[in-house]
Protein backbone atom coordinates (compact mmCIF):
# COMPACT_ATOMS: atom_id res chain seq x y z
CA UNK A 1 0.00 0.00 0.00
CA UNK A 2 1.52 3.28 -1.14
CA UNK A 3 1.51 6.26 1.20
CA UNK A 4 -1.30 8.73 0.40
CA UNK A 5 1.22 11.42 -0.61
CA UNK A 6 2.73 9.15 -3.26
CA UNK A 7 -0.69 8.11 -4.57
CA UNK A 8 -1.67 11.76 -4.97
CA UNK A 9 1.57 12.51 -6.82
CA UNK A 10 1.03 9.56 -9.16
CA UNK A 11 -2.42 10.86 -9.97
CA UNK A 12 -1.03 14.35 -10.45
CA UNK A 13 1.70 13.22 -12.85
CA UNK A 14 -0.81 11.10 -14.78
CA UNK A 15 -2.94 14.16 -15.54
CA UNK A 16 -1.84 15.83 -18.86
CA UNK A 17 -3.02 19.19 -17.55
CA UNK A 18 -0.39 19.00 -14.81
CA UNK A 19 2.55 19.49 -17.21
CA UNK A 20 2.38 23.23 -16.77
CA UNK A 21 3.03 22.75 -13.06
CA UNK A 22 5.72 20.11 -13.48
CA UNK A 23 8.34 22.04 -11.54
CA UNK A 24 6.06 22.43 -8.51
CA UNK A 25 5.18 18.74 -8.72
CA UNK A 26 8.85 17.79 -8.91
CA UNK A 27 9.53 19.80 -5.77
CA UNK A 28 6.74 18.01 -3.91
CA UNK A 29 7.91 14.66 -5.24
CA UNK A 30 11.51 15.38 -4.18
CA UNK A 31 10.36 16.25 -0.69
CA UNK A 32 8.36 13.01 -0.39
CA UNK A 33 10.19 10.19 -2.21
CA UNK A 34 13.29 9.03 -0.34
CA UNK A 35 13.77 5.30 -0.91
CA UNK A 36 13.37 2.78 -3.69
CA UNK A 37 11.38 0.54 -1.32
CA UNK A 38 8.30 2.67 -1.96
CA UNK A 39 8.11 1.21 -5.47
CA UNK A 40 7.26 -2.49 -5.28
CA UNK A 41 6.47 -3.19 -8.92
CA UNK A 42 8.94 -2.74 -11.81
CA UNK A 43 6.51 -0.56 -13.78
CA UNK A 44 5.88 1.69 -10.81
CA UNK A 45 9.63 1.93 -10.15
CA UNK A 46 10.30 2.85 -13.81
CA UNK A 47 7.73 5.65 -13.59
CA UNK A 48 9.11 6.77 -10.23
CA UNK A 49 12.71 6.76 -11.46
CA UNK A 50 11.78 9.04 -14.40
CA UNK A 51 10.15 11.45 -11.96
CA UNK A 52 13.12 11.05 -9.66
CA UNK A 53 15.48 12.24 -12.42
CA UNK A 54 13.24 15.23 -13.10
CA UNK A 55 13.29 16.07 -9.42
CA UNK A 56 17.04 15.45 -9.17
CA UNK A 57 17.69 17.89 -12.01
CA UNK A 58 15.34 20.47 -10.58
CA UNK A 59 17.06 20.22 -7.19
CA UNK A 60 20.40 20.83 -8.91
CA UNK A 61 19.02 24.08 -10.34
CA UNK A 62 17.22 25.18 -7.19
CA UNK A 63 19.90 24.44 -4.60
CA UNK A 64 17.84 22.41 -2.12
CA UNK A 65 20.86 20.39 -1.00
CA UNK A 66 19.22 18.94 2.13
CA UNK A 67 16.25 17.63 0.13
CA UNK A 68 18.58 16.17 -2.50
CA UNK A 69 20.76 14.20 -0.07
CA UNK A 70 18.32 11.25 0.42
CA UNK A 71 18.25 10.77 -3.36
CA UNK A 72 21.99 10.02 -3.57
CA UNK A 73 21.74 6.20 -3.25
CA UNK A 74 19.10 6.13 -6.00
CA UNK A 75 21.08 7.84 -8.77
CA UNK A 76 23.95 6.67 -10.98
CA UNK A 77 27.42 8.21 -11.30
CA UNK A 78 26.40 9.83 -14.59
CA UNK A 79 23.44 11.47 -12.88
CA UNK A 80 25.73 12.75 -10.13
CA UNK A 81 28.03 14.25 -12.77
CA UNK A 82 25.05 15.95 -14.36
CA UNK A 83 23.96 17.23 -10.95
CA UNK A 84 27.33 18.97 -10.55
CA UNK A 85 27.17 20.47 -14.05
CA UNK A 86 23.64 21.78 -13.62
CA UNK A 87 24.38 23.15 -10.15
CA UNK A 88 27.40 25.03 -11.53
CA UNK A 89 25.40 26.43 -14.45
CA UNK A 90 22.78 27.83 -12.06
CA UNK A 91 25.32 29.00 -9.50
CA UNK A 92 24.31 26.64 -6.69
CA UNK A 93 27.52 26.71 -4.63
CA UNK A 94 26.31 24.42 -1.80
CA UNK A 95 25.33 21.72 -4.29
CA UNK A 96 28.73 21.96 -5.96
CA UNK A 97 30.58 21.71 -2.64
CA UNK A 98 28.52 18.64 -1.71
CA UNK A 99 29.28 16.88 -5.00
CA UNK A 100 32.98 17.66 -4.70
CA UNK A 101 33.04 16.36 -1.13
CA UNK A 102 31.69 12.97 -2.20
CA UNK A 103 34.25 12.73 -5.02
CA UNK A 104 32.28 13.77 -8.11
CA UNK A 105 35.09 15.20 -10.27
CA UNK A 106 34.72 13.45 -13.64
CA UNK A 107 32.60 16.32 -14.96
CA UNK A 108 34.51 19.12 -13.24
CA UNK A 109 35.68 20.76 -16.51
CA UNK A 110 32.16 20.81 -17.89
CA UNK A 111 30.83 22.23 -14.62
CA UNK A 112 33.63 24.81 -14.50
CA UNK A 113 32.91 26.09 -18.03
CA UNK A 114 29.19 26.34 -17.33
CA UNK A 115 29.92 28.40 -14.22
CA UNK A 116 32.24 30.63 -16.30
CA UNK A 117 29.66 31.07 -19.06
CA UNK A 118 26.88 32.06 -16.69
CA UNK A 119 28.95 34.36 -14.47
CA UNK A 120 29.09 32.49 -11.15
CA UNK A 121 32.50 33.60 -9.91
CA UNK A 122 32.19 31.94 -6.47
CA UNK A 123 31.48 28.58 -8.07
CA UNK A 124 34.34 29.16 -10.52
CA UNK A 125 36.73 29.76 -7.62
CA UNK A 126 35.60 26.66 -5.75
CA UNK A 127 35.93 24.44 -8.82
CA UNK A 128 39.43 25.80 -9.45
CA UNK A 129 40.35 24.87 -5.89
CA UNK A 130 39.09 21.35 -6.61
CA UNK A 131 41.40 20.99 -9.59
CA UNK A 132 39.60 22.46 -12.63
CA UNK A 133 41.88 23.67 -15.43
CA UNK A 134 41.86 27.47 -15.32
CA UNK A 135 42.12 27.64 -19.12
CA UNK A 136 39.03 25.51 -19.56
CA UNK A 137 38.31 22.66 -21.94
CA UNK A 138 35.53 21.06 -23.96
CA UNK A 139 32.11 21.50 -22.43
CA UNK A 140 28.35 21.44 -23.01
CA UNK A 141 26.13 24.40 -22.19
CA UNK A 142 23.25 22.96 -20.16
CA UNK A 143 21.36 26.26 -20.28
CA UNK A 144 21.42 26.56 -24.07
CA UNK A 145 17.91 25.17 -24.50
CA UNK A 146 14.75 25.23 -22.34
CA UNK A 147 15.33 21.60 -21.35
CA UNK A 148 18.51 20.65 -19.56
CA UNK A 149 18.81 17.41 -21.53
CA UNK A 150 19.70 19.20 -24.77
CA UNK A 151 23.44 19.66 -24.44
CA UNK A 152 25.36 21.71 -27.01
CA UNK A 153 29.09 22.03 -27.52
CA UNK A 154 30.75 25.28 -26.57
CA UNK A 155 34.15 26.90 -26.93
CA UNK A 156 36.83 25.53 -24.63
CA UNK A 157 38.73 28.69 -23.65
CA UNK A 158 37.55 29.99 -20.30
CA UNK A 159 38.72 33.60 -20.78
CA UNK A 160 37.10 33.78 -24.20
CA UNK A 161 33.79 32.50 -22.86
CA UNK A 162 33.80 34.86 -19.85
CA UNK A 163 34.79 37.84 -22.00
CA UNK A 164 32.11 37.14 -24.58
CA UNK A 165 29.47 37.01 -21.85
CA UNK A 166 30.90 40.16 -20.22
CA UNK A 167 31.42 38.60 -16.76
CA UNK A 168 34.02 40.92 -15.20
CA UNK A 169 34.07 39.14 -11.81
CA UNK A 170 34.78 35.81 -13.46
CA UNK A 171 37.55 37.36 -15.55
CA UNK A 172 39.20 38.69 -12.39
CA UNK A 173 39.14 35.24 -10.80
CA UNK A 174 40.53 33.54 -13.92
CA UNK A 175 43.34 36.04 -14.43
CA UNK A 176 44.26 35.94 -10.73
CA UNK A 177 44.54 32.15 -11.04
CA UNK A 178 46.88 32.43 -14.03
CA UNK A 179 44.61 32.01 -17.04
CA UNK A 180 46.37 32.46 -20.39
CA UNK A 181 45.33 35.85 -21.79
CA UNK A 182 46.55 34.73 -25.23
CA UNK A 183 48.46 36.50 -27.97
CA UNK A 184 45.76 36.42 -30.65
CA UNK A 185 43.62 39.13 -29.03
CA UNK A 186 40.44 37.05 -29.24
CA UNK A 187 39.60 37.47 -25.57
CA UNK A 188 39.71 41.27 -25.92
CA UNK A 189 37.63 41.10 -29.09
CA UNK A 190 35.08 38.92 -27.29
CA UNK A 191 34.72 41.50 -24.50
CA UNK A 192 34.38 44.16 -27.15
CA UNK A 193 31.60 42.21 -28.86
CA UNK A 194 29.57 42.36 -25.65
CA UNK A 195 30.38 46.10 -25.31
CA UNK A 196 31.51 45.53 -21.74
CA UNK A 197 34.07 48.20 -20.94
CA UNK A 198 34.89 46.81 -17.49
CA UNK A 199 35.68 43.36 -18.91
CA UNK A 200 37.72 44.94 -21.69
CA UNK A 201 39.72 47.01 -19.19
CA UNK A 202 40.53 43.91 -17.13
CA UNK A 203 41.90 42.13 -20.20
CA UNK A 204 43.79 45.22 -21.34
CA UNK A 205 45.44 45.58 -17.92
CA UNK A 206 46.34 41.88 -18.03
CA UNK A 207 48.26 42.41 -21.27
CA UNK A 208 45.76 41.19 -23.86
CA UNK A 209 46.57 41.86 -27.51
CA UNK A 210 44.52 44.87 -28.68
CA UNK A 211 46.01 45.25 -32.16
CA UNK A 212 42.66 45.20 -34.00
CA UNK A 213 40.45 46.27 -31.11
CA UNK A 214 39.95 49.88 -32.25
CA UNK A 215 38.87 48.73 -35.69
CA UNK A 216 36.34 46.31 -34.18
CA UNK A 217 35.01 49.00 -31.83
CA UNK A 218 34.54 51.43 -34.74
CA UNK A 219 32.77 48.86 -36.91
CA UNK A 220 30.34 47.94 -34.13
CA UNK A 221 29.85 51.48 -32.84
CA UNK A 222 31.08 50.78 -29.31
CA UNK A 223 31.98 54.37 -28.48
CA UNK A 224 32.99 53.76 -24.83
CA UNK A 225 35.61 51.17 -25.72
CA UNK A 226 36.83 53.21 -28.70
CA UNK A 227 37.24 56.24 -26.43
CA UNK A 228 39.13 54.18 -23.87
CA UNK A 229 41.51 52.86 -26.53
CA UNK A 230 42.27 56.30 -27.92
CA UNK A 231 42.80 57.73 -24.44
CA UNK A 232 45.39 55.06 -23.67
CA UNK A 233 47.65 56.63 -26.31
CA UNK A 234 48.29 53.22 -27.88
CA UNK A 235 47.31 54.44 -31.35
CA UNK A 236 49.24 56.98 -33.45
CA UNK A 237 47.52 59.35 -35.85
CA UNK A 238 48.22 56.97 -38.73
CA UNK A 239 46.80 54.07 -36.73
CA UNK A 240 43.57 55.98 -36.16
CA UNK A 241 42.67 56.84 -39.75
CA UNK A 242 41.78 53.37 -40.97
CA UNK A 243 39.44 52.57 -38.02
CA UNK A 244 37.92 56.03 -38.49
CA UNK A 245 36.99 55.14 -42.06
CA UNK A 246 35.34 51.96 -40.77
CA UNK A 247 33.22 54.04 -38.39
CA UNK A 248 32.24 56.37 -41.22
CA UNK A 249 31.52 53.53 -43.64
CA UNK A 250 29.16 51.85 -41.18
CA UNK A 251 27.50 55.11 -40.15
CA UNK A 252 28.57 54.99 -36.49
CA UNK A 253 27.68 58.60 -35.77
CA UNK A 254 28.68 58.66 -32.09
CA UNK A 255 32.08 57.12 -32.79
CA UNK A 256 32.71 59.57 -35.64
CA UNK A 257 31.72 62.48 -33.43
CA UNK A 258 34.10 61.29 -30.71
CA UNK A 259 37.04 60.66 -33.07
CA UNK A 260 36.96 63.88 -35.13
CA UNK A 261 38.58 66.05 -32.40
CA UNK A 262 41.20 63.33 -31.90
CA UNK A 263 42.32 63.33 -35.56
CA UNK A 264 44.83 65.76 -36.97
CA UNK A 265 44.36 67.45 -40.39
CA UNK A 266 40.79 66.25 -40.65
CA UNK A 267 40.20 68.62 -43.59
CA UNK A 268 42.73 66.62 -45.63
CA UNK A 269 42.40 63.11 -44.24
CA UNK A 270 38.62 63.35 -44.11
CA UNK A 271 38.17 63.43 -47.90
CA UNK A 272 37.99 59.67 -48.43
CA UNK A 273 35.80 59.14 -45.35
CA UNK A 274 33.49 61.83 -46.74
CA UNK A 275 33.21 59.86 -49.94
CA UNK A 276 32.45 56.73 -47.90
CA UNK A 277 29.73 58.50 -45.93
CA UNK A 278 28.09 59.83 -49.09
CA UNK A 279 28.36 56.49 -50.88
CA UNK A 280 26.52 54.75 -48.04
CA UNK A 281 23.98 57.51 -47.51
CA UNK A 282 24.96 58.41 -43.95
CA UNK A 283 23.56 61.94 -43.83
CA UNK A 284 24.51 62.69 -40.20
CA UNK A 285 28.10 61.57 -40.74
CA UNK A 286 28.34 63.71 -43.89
CA UNK A 287 27.18 66.74 -41.89
CA UNK A 288 29.72 66.03 -39.13
CA UNK A 289 32.59 65.80 -41.60
CA UNK A 290 31.62 68.98 -43.39
CA UNK A 291 31.25 70.82 -40.09
CA UNK A 292 34.72 69.58 -39.13
CA UNK A 293 36.26 71.39 -42.10
CA UNK A 294 36.57 68.74 -44.77
CA UNK A 295 35.01 71.26 -47.17
CA UNK A 296 38.24 73.27 -47.05
CA UNK A 297 39.82 70.87 -49.56
CA UNK A 298 39.46 71.68 -53.25
CA UNK A 299 38.61 68.03 -53.88
CA UNK A 300 35.93 67.78 -51.28
CA UNK A 301 33.00 67.98 -53.69
CA UNK A 302 33.88 64.78 -55.56
CA UNK A 303 31.41 62.96 -53.28
CA UNK A 304 28.55 64.98 -54.79
CA UNK A 305 28.77 62.71 -57.82
CA UNK A 306 28.42 59.67 -55.55
CA UNK A 307 25.37 61.25 -53.91
CA UNK A 308 23.80 61.87 -57.32
CA UNK A 309 24.57 58.33 -58.49
CA UNK A 310 22.90 56.91 -55.37
CA UNK A 311 19.83 59.14 -55.73
CA UNK A 312 20.48 60.90 -52.41
CA UNK A 313 18.63 64.15 -52.94
CA UNK A 314 19.11 65.20 -49.30
CA UNK A 315 22.91 64.91 -49.52
CA UNK A 316 23.06 66.75 -52.84
CA UNK A 317 21.05 69.58 -51.25
CA UNK A 318 23.48 69.64 -48.33
CA UNK A 319 26.48 70.10 -50.64
CA UNK A 320 24.77 72.82 -52.64
CA UNK A 321 23.83 74.70 -49.47
CA UNK A 322 27.48 75.20 -48.43
CA UNK A 323 29.08 78.61 -48.80
CA UNK A 324 31.80 77.22 -51.02
CA UNK A 325 29.99 75.93 -54.08
CA UNK A 326 31.18 72.95 -56.17
CA UNK A 327 33.06 73.72 -59.35
CA UNK A 328 31.38 73.65 -62.77
CA UNK A 329 33.01 70.36 -63.78
CA UNK A 330 31.80 68.63 -60.62
CA UNK A 331 28.27 69.95 -61.12
CA UNK A 332 28.29 68.59 -64.67
CA UNK A 333 29.57 65.16 -63.65
CA UNK A 334 27.01 64.99 -60.85
CA UNK A 335 24.32 65.93 -63.39
CA UNK A 336 25.45 63.07 -65.66
CA UNK A 337 25.47 60.65 -62.73
CA UNK A 338 21.94 61.67 -61.78
CA UNK A 339 20.84 60.92 -65.34
CA UNK A 340 22.46 57.48 -65.14
CA UNK A 341 20.57 56.92 -61.89
CA UNK A 342 17.35 58.12 -63.60
CA UNK A 343 16.70 60.67 -60.88
CA UNK A 344 15.05 63.68 -62.45
CA UNK A 345 14.63 65.52 -59.13
CA UNK A 346 18.40 65.68 -58.60
CA UNK A 347 18.92 66.69 -62.24
CA UNK A 348 16.53 69.61 -61.77
CA UNK A 349 18.31 70.69 -58.60
CA UNK A 350 21.74 70.56 -60.27
CA UNK A 351 20.43 72.40 -63.33
CA UNK A 352 19.28 75.23 -61.06
CA UNK A 353 22.78 75.27 -59.53
CA UNK A 354 24.31 75.75 -62.99
CA UNK A 355 24.94 72.27 -64.45
CA UNK A 356 25.36 72.17 -68.25
CA UNK A 357 22.63 70.10 -69.91
CA UNK A 358 24.88 69.65 -72.99
CA UNK A 359 27.89 68.43 -71.01
CA UNK A 360 30.31 66.29 -73.05
CA UNK A 361 28.54 67.02 -76.35
CA UNK A 362 25.13 66.03 -75.13
CA UNK A 363 26.16 62.81 -73.33
CA UNK A 364 23.31 63.21 -70.82
CA UNK A 365 20.70 63.45 -73.59
CA UNK A 366 22.26 60.53 -75.48
CA UNK A 367 22.20 58.37 -72.35
CA UNK A 368 18.58 59.19 -71.56
CA UNK A 369 17.48 58.57 -75.16
CA UNK A 370 19.39 55.29 -75.46
CA UNK A 371 17.69 53.94 -72.34
CA UNK A 372 14.30 55.34 -73.41
CA UNK A 373 13.89 57.59 -70.40
CA UNK A 374 11.11 59.58 -72.01
CA UNK A 375 10.40 61.90 -69.12
CA UNK A 376 14.08 62.84 -68.76
CA UNK A 377 14.49 63.28 -72.54
CA UNK A 378 11.48 65.58 -72.63
CA UNK A 379 12.78 67.63 -69.71
CA UNK A 380 16.28 67.92 -71.23
CA UNK A 381 14.91 69.04 -74.60
CA UNK A 382 12.71 71.62 -72.92
CA UNK A 383 15.74 72.99 -71.03
CA UNK A 384 18.07 73.55 -73.94
CA UNK A 385 19.58 70.14 -74.65
CA UNK A 386 20.31 69.73 -78.38
CA UNK A 387 21.44 66.75 -80.49
CA UNK A 388 24.90 67.57 -81.74
CA UNK A 389 25.94 64.46 -83.71
CA UNK A 390 24.53 61.56 -85.72
CA UNK A 391 24.72 59.08 -82.82
CA UNK A 392 22.56 61.30 -80.67
CA UNK A 393 20.07 61.84 -83.52
CA UNK A 394 19.74 58.05 -83.97
CA UNK A 395 19.22 57.57 -80.23
CA UNK A 396 16.54 60.22 -80.23
CA UNK A 397 14.86 58.62 -83.22
CA UNK A 398 14.42 55.48 -81.11
CA UNK A 399 12.94 57.30 -78.14
CA UNK A 400 11.06 60.05 -79.97
CA UNK A 401 9.53 61.08 -83.27
CA UNK A 402 9.98 64.28 -85.22
CA UNK A 403 7.15 66.78 -84.81
CA UNK A 404 5.54 69.02 -87.44
CA UNK A 405 7.80 71.89 -86.43
CA UNK A 406 10.93 69.80 -86.92
CA UNK A 407 11.48 69.32 -83.18
CA UNK A 408 11.45 66.06 -81.28
CA UNK A 409 8.29 64.85 -79.59
CA UNK A 410 8.06 62.06 -77.01
CA UNK A 411 6.80 58.84 -78.55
Amino acid sequence: MLPPEIARLIAYFSDPKSSRNLRAANKAFAATITTKDLFKSEALWRWGHHSLLNSWSWLAQSGFTDIARPFLPLVTDIERDLFLIISAAWGQLDNCVWMLEIGVTTSITNAFMNAVRHGHHLVVGRLLEAGANVNGGQWSNVRQKPTIWNLHRGDGRSLLVAAEAGHADVLKVLIARGADVGSDGMAAVSALESDNLEAFRILYDAGANIENALQHACVRGHVRIATFLLDTGAYTQNDRRHPFRFAVWHGRTEVVKMMIPRLEKISVHGILPLWDAVSNGHMEVVSLLLEAGVSESEYCFNPITAAARRRRLDIVKLFLSLKRKPSQILLDYAFLNAAEARCLDIMKLLREAGANVNFQNGETLRLAAATEQHEIVSWLLSHGATPVDDKLVKALDVACYEGDDGGYQIA
